[in-house]
């Protein structure tokens, strides 16, 4: 591998850690991620080195790399989205949840459709206990109804995404209210 390429990547990586920093302050001087060390880039360094209280050189040293790189992974931590679930099964393809299975899958439904039965007063609340009985097939059915899906009582793939958005919606509802 050429020193070049090296250097690019280096400063690609540099870059990228610069950028990061507006998670933090939204006003850092963002630098294109582009691996030429240019004004932009150099001005972005001698930005982050005053607001950490380090000499304003605007070269990146081994004490400015070590806490611009710190910072980066503290950014990649704090704000990124928590990691999802995915309770719904991929395979085999055509999948439904239905009557008479018992399983922790048919309890996060049953969860999630209390919840939106809750936020849009849609159906009555049914219990948490794991079971693909009778009243969850009819809160199924009565939500498939509502959204224009087959009315077929069962869980489908087409069925848990679309109560997995509204799930999604009135989350987002409850955190801005």
């Amino acid at each position: 591998m050429s020193r070049q390429f090296l250097e690019k990547d280096a400063i690609r990586n540099l870059q990228t850690y610069l950028r990061a920093q507006v998670f933090i302050f939204p006003n850092a001087i963002i630098p294109p991620v582009d691996g030429i060390f240019d004004t932009q880039t150099k001005n972005a360094l001698i930005d982050f080195q005053l607001r950490n209280s380090l000499a304003p050189t605007g070269v990146a040293d081994r004490i400015t790399f070590e806490l611009l790189y710190e910072q980066y992974l503290d950014i990649l931590e704090n704000s990124s989205l928590p990691n999802p679930i995915i309770p719904f099964p991929s395979n085999p393809t055509n999948y439904a949840i239905k009557r008479g299975e018992n399983s922790f899958l048919v309890a996060v439904l049953q969860y999630m459709l209390n919840e939106i039965g809750i936020i849009y007063n849609v159906f009555e609340a049914i219990e948490i206990n794991g079971e693909y009985d009778e009243a969850t097939e009819n809160a199924i059915r009565s939500f498939q109804t509502i959204n224009s899906l087959s009315p077929t009582g069962e869980t489908d793939r087409k069925t848990w995404n679309a109560l997995a958005r509204i799930y999604n919606l009135s989350l987002h509802h409850i955190e801005n209210n």
